[in-house]
């Protein structure tokens, strides 16, 4: 849950799916997401999701990486309805490394 600090959610308990409905303005669709878990690879963690937005449509699809991808699960078939953003941490730690090997191709 600390992954959608600043949002207005409703958490849900107890589905594999989805771990937290966004509160969107009345008459829009619901905003369903799910947070990787350790160790899941992303393609594992989209499949629920997945699944749980089919009995939820129309929905938004929200998966939340909190892992990098590796080269073995870079090509993973993930579902097209399911949208993928990195967590801040992981976004940090990303955009960092970025800078880096920017400056090494400087140097």
């Amino acid at each position: 849950m600390a992954h959608l600090h600043g949002l207005r959610f409703v958490p849900v308990q107890r589905n594999r799916g989805i771990d937290a409905i966004v509160r969107a303005v009345p008459g829009s669709q619901p905003i369903l997401i799910r947070v990787q878990r350790s160790g899941e690879l992303l393609g594992d963690a989209a499949q629920p999701l997945h699944r749980a937005g089919k009995s939820k449509q129309p929905a938004q699809l929200i998966l939340i990486a909190t892992e990098e991808r590796t080269s073995a699960n870079l090509f993973d078939d993930l579902p097209v309805d399911v949208t993928i953003i990195n967590s801040t941490s992981k976004e940090v730690v990303q955009q960092v490394a970025e800078a880096q090997a920017m400056n090494l191709v400087r140097s």
